[in-house]
């Protein structure tokens, strides 16, 4: 198993996260997507991208985390909207800039580094990954 095969499968539980918010727009769906998100962000920065030290990958990682960056920032003027004005989130913008950000991970970032990392540190990402997601192995 391959570090892209397990980012994938991370990537298609959040969009159904995603589903279930844009169904149901309540602060409890919001809450358990922004979890859900903030772990997979956190899982990347700290058991993936540490490992890095491929200079054109290191690149790719550095725009990958200003993207983590911009997206937190939208995701907290959505509670903002929601929490205190009361408004109902519009939930385009997040789901443009997250399509994208997962469409860049999964077609160049991570197969970029499926081809740099050796073995070694590709189990030790994956033993990482499975700690924080046992149900995507």
């Amino acid at each position: 198993m391959e570090v892209h095969d397990l980012m994938y499968r991370n990537h298609c539980l959040l969009e159904k996260f995603l589903k279930d918010l844009e169904i149901d727009l309540g602060m409890d769906k919001f809450n358990k997507f922004k979890w859900e998100l903030e772990k997979h962000f956190f899982m990347e920065e700290k058991a993936i991208f540490q490992s890095i030290d491929d200079a054109k990958a290191a690149a790719m990682v550095a725009d990958v985390n200003k993207q983590h960056i911009q997206i937190m920032k939208l995701l907290d003027e959505i509670e903002i909207n929601m929490a205190i004005e009361g408004n109902e989130a519009d939930l385009s913008k997040l789901k443009t800039l997250l399509i994208t950000h997962k469409d860049y991970e999964d077609q160049t970032l991570y197969p970029k580094l499926d081809e740099v990392l050796s073995d070694d540190q590709k189990q030790k990402i994956i033993a990482r990954i499975k700690e924080m997601y046992p149900e995507l192995c």
